[in-house]
């Protein structure tokens, strides 16, 4: 639960307005505890293998961390609705979060779910036009749509993108 804990917050943290910062080591979870364990040598690998000081290799967890931070900061980066979009409350509960962000014709809906898995159908009259193709682009959701509106199935702890083709 831990690493899905992660992903919900850096995920709230790359889709809300402002600019998101990483602490090195953070795009692989690295462990720490207090001072003066608080950050671990980063665990190189490869061409810089030389420069793991620390020994440890990463965990099959911290590479499937480490890809999903790749892909949330790609779309971070060639998303320009996720840098200066608007951002619009769809959706709340006590497990989950729904909102869009939007700028011109673009947006990108997020959906944080902290709970178990479940199924919401969205209405986004306001977003989609009819004819308009919709697609998860990061997450593991299952989505249909019947014009505008959304229906997507979320596992459980599950931070979820979706957008526009």
């Amino acid at each position: 639960r831990a690493y899905g804990r992660l992903k919900l917050g850096f995920g709230l943290l790359y889709t809300i307005p402002g600019i998101p910062l990483l602490y090195n080591g953070d795009e692989l979870a690295l462990a720490g505890g207090n001072d003066p364990d608080n950050r671990r040598g980063m665990p190189w690998a490869g061409d810089l293998a030389r420069l793991n000081i620390a020994g440890e290799p990463t965990s099959v967890r911290q590479r499937d961390f480490h890809s999903f931070m790749r892909s949330l900061g790609g779309l971070r980066s060639t998303r320009t609705v996720l840098q200066t979009g608007k951002r619009t409350p769809i959706f709340v509960d006590d497990n989950l979060l729904v909102y869009l962000r939007h700028q011109g014709g673009d947006w990108v809906l997020v959906l944080v779910n902290h709970g178990a898995p479940r199924t919401e159908i969205l209405n986004l009259a306001r977003w989609i036009q009819p004819g308009d193709m919709v697609d998860v682009i990061l997450g593991n959701a299952d989505l249909t749509t019947n014009g505008a509106d959304i229906s997507v199935t979320l596992p459980e702890m599950s931070f979820t993108l979706v957008g526009p083709r």
